[in-house]
């Protein structure tokens, strides 16, 4: 359960720019706020720029990316546009998932929306990063904002003088930037690795073992293991069950009746998913009880339009019959959650599309 923060003081001019930056988020919000919602993840001390970008003392830029990694490459893609703004190696940035977050309106994953909303506000955060950065250096070095450059993480001056962006970090963040200098994104002709392929950052972690997943975190002390018994059909209800046999297997804390099944808590999973194995179950059927594959194609080719009638002299008609399987829209990942519930709240690590949904 996320926490409510006091709201910082605004200005007319940053209201309009979180309206305009709806329904994702705001890039102006910073300050108390974001460092509230957006608990560091790394040891390295960081300077948060906005809602989206910090940079750490040694150089590293750190990317709260509001969505959650599913198989899309969205972390990979929003890296690469953070790299590519504030003119870092796409190595030097690191990206982190936060939970569920009050002040986003659409945090969901899917449809191939994350990279098209994101894009525009990533590019904006990355830019105004990057005027912190150089207005820093222009201070640090008494040079004219429009004489600095930047490249591969530093602040470059004509007279070959350069500052990292540790170095500049903890001015650059706290700088307030003066209206008539507004963060303009590049221009994507610029572009030197955005729009270019690029090895996904997470691929290695995924194939070694060392991406964690909802499973791999270690439970709350005293958590109970629980899993769920489902119907063998798509709406099947419980009508009533008998847990006898399964209470009586060592290590099975209790039963109890969901909406979608029936749960069994162990003190560890081999205990609950045997205890599950030994409940008795009397399931009502599901709407599609009784129906077979030649019972479904038969009512979808029943309830199929007939195209209408084609001039034979004006066009050439080419007449076909495709049949597809159902897929199952399921993750590789073992879907699972882990809830520490005490004192009136309730905080939630799950496998989830959606984490303000659920």
């Amino acid at each position: 359960m996320p926490a409510r923060h006091a709201k910082p003081s605004v200005t007319r001019r940053r209201v309009l720019s979180w309206v305009l930056a709806a329904p994702v988020v705001a890039l102006g919000a910073r300050s108390g706020l974001a460092s509230d919602l957006f608990a560091a993840r790394t040891e390295a001390p960081e300077h948060r720029f906005n809602l989206y970008l910090a940079v750490a003392e040694d150089g590293r830029v750190e990317l709260t990316l509001p969505r959650t990694e599913i198989g899309q490459g969205v972390t990979t893609g929003g890296a690469v546009l953070v790299a590519e703004e504030l003119d870092v190696r796409l190595d030097a940035v690191d990206v982190l998932t936060p939970g569920a977050l009050e002040t986003i309106d659409v945090q969901i994953v899917g449809y191939s929306l994350s990279l098209r909303l994101l894009a525009p506000l990533l590019r904006g955060a990355g830019a105004e990063a990057r005027a912190r950065l150089v207005s820093a250096a222009a201070h640090r070095l008494d040079v004219p904002y429009g004489q600095l450059r930047t490249e591969n993480g530093e602040v470059i001056a004509p007279d070959g003088r350069r500052l990292g962006y540790g170095e500049l970090a903890e001015e650059a963040a706290a700088l307030v930037l003066p209206d008539n200098l507004v963060p303009t994104p590049k221009d994507p002709a610029d572009y030197r690795l955005a729009g270019h392929p690029h090895t996904r950052i997470d691929a290695r972690a995924i194939v070694t073992g060392k991406a964690a997943y909802v499973l791999d975190r270690p439970p709350p002390e005293g958590a109970a293991a629980v899993v769920l018994a489902r119907p063998p059909q798509l709406g099947g209800k419980v009508r009533g069950y008998d847990d006898a046999k399964a209470r009586a297997l060592p290590g099975v804390l209790g039963t109890a009746q969901l909406p979608t099944g029936v749960a069994v808590a162990g003190e560890t999973f081999h205990h609950a998913l045997a205890g599950r194995d030994a409940l008795d179950v009397d399931w009502s059927p599901g709407p599609a009880d009784g129906l077979s594959d030649t019972d479904i194609r038969t009512r979808l080719r029943s309830v199929a339009l007939d195209l209408p009638a084609l001039p034979k002299l004006l066009v050439k008609t080419i007449e076909g019959e495709f049949d597809f399987a159902h897929a199952a829209h399921a993750p590789l990942e073992t879907q699972a959650s882990t809830a520490d519930v005490r004192d009136g709240r309730a905080e939630v690590w799950s496998s989830t599309q959606d984490p303000i949904g659920a």
